[in-house]
């Protein structure tokens, strides 16, 4: 297998309590794949989602939408840069219990919360970057 996901138990279990991994390594054939920071913007450009959960499954959804575009899906994510502005440390359930959902089981991608000042749109709560690894088939 070309991704081991490493969560050693020398640091604290982030898969169950918070729903990511603490790193991906990757040692095989395929394409990685860098997307841009996908917004909660519909293909109309319309704000999608007033709650920062909402908002995360939108931004998402668009990854899920570029990984298609490639030949991959949310399976091949292996790391998220999540922006969120105005974070709270109060909100890490809300994100933890998105994470979850939108990345189950037991490999979900290595992960980086940040919080920030503003976005591109005063409308956003939070815009995710991703980064895929999509293996070749013979």
């Amino acid at each position: 297998m070309p991704r081991r996901f490493l969560n050693p138990p020398t640091l604290f279990e982030s898969v169950r309590g918070w729903g990511f991994s603490q790193g991906v390594a990757i040692n095989g054939t395929g394409r990685l794949v860098f997307l841009s920071g996908q917004t909660p913007w519909d293909a109309g450009e319309k704000p999608v989602g007033q709650t920062r959960a909402e908002q995360m499954r939108a931004c998402v959804n668009n990854i899920r939408l570029a990984l298609d575009c490639a030949g991959g899906t949310l399976g091949d994510v292996v790391s998220l840069r999540i922006y969120m502005v105005g974070y709270d440390p109060r909100e890490d359930t809300t994100i933890a219990a998105s994470l979850k959902e939108l990345f189950p089981g037991p490999t979900p991608p290595a992960t980086t919360w940040i919080g920030v000042g503003s976005l591109a749109q005063k409308a956003y709560l939070v815009e995710i970057e991703a980064t895929a690894f999509i293996e070749e088939t013979n």
